[in-house]
């Protein structure tokens, strides 16, 4: 996830309070998916709406009883959509986030400002990436530094990390695009075929070709 130009790892759990008007964006690469519980609601300081509030966004503890928070969320928006008794929203939400924010502290979430470059020249271009050589020497790191930071960081190597990125995309291309299977795999780098068919079907358990014809009912 990315905020206010900073990129956090999210794991289940976490719990973010974020001020109006910043620009927040999530990408799923690898791992279980996450559903993401999320309630809106107008920061005051005294009777005057703010528009930002400094040094957020804040991370919360992480949450280990996420169905108690699902039930706190679901039982807020209700209050709200009803436009009922303002005071005893407004007391729920400060609970739900003082509670929130008094959890166990979420550890090693904050990637690394170069960690967060290679994902982006990985996640935009991932068929530009001659070498995680050449994309280590780029961000100052050595090849073993980078290995381990962005391991450590990401929770996964950055070669695998680059094929999943691939692997997206050529799905994206597929499902989006007349582009014959073979430009798909030149577009993304590859300069042979069978092995873009071969490391596509490991991923998503069936070819290029059948993929598409499961979506279109045509095989290209």
């Amino acid at each position: 996830m990315q905020a206010s130009g900073q990129s956090y790892r999210i794991k289940p759990g976490m719990f973010f309070i974020f001020s109006p008007n910043q620009r927040v964006s999530a990408a799923h690469y690898f791992g279980e998916r996450i559903t993401r519980f999320s309630a809106h609601f107008i920061p005051l300081s005294g009777a005057v709406v703010l528009d930002a509030v400094p040094g957020f966004p804040v991370l919360g503890g992480e949450i280990r009883d996420l169905a108690r928070l699902k039930r706190q969320i679901e039982m807020i928006m209700r209050l709200a959509f009803r436009r009922g008794d303002e005071i005893l929203l407004h007391r729920h939400m400060y609970e739900l986030i003082a509670n929130a924010c008094s959890q166990e502290e979420a550890q090693a979430v904050v990637i690394d400002e170069r960690v967060s470059k290679a994902m982006q020249v990985m996640r935009s271009d991932p068929a530009g990436v001659e070498s995680m050589e050449s994309l280590a020497r780029a961000l100052n790191w050595s090849r073993s530094h980078f290995d381990r930071e962005f391991s450590r960081q990401v929770g996964q190597a950055p070669k695998q990390f680059l094929l999943n990125c691939k692997m997206i995309e050529a799905r994206r291309l597929l499902e989006s695009s007349r582009l014959r299977v073979g430009e798909i795999a030149e577009r993304l780098g590859y300069r042979d075929i069978y092995f873009f068919s071969r490391q596509f079907k490991a991923f998503y358990s069936r070819s290029p070709a059948n993929y598409r014809k499961s979506l279109s009912g045509v095989l290209t």
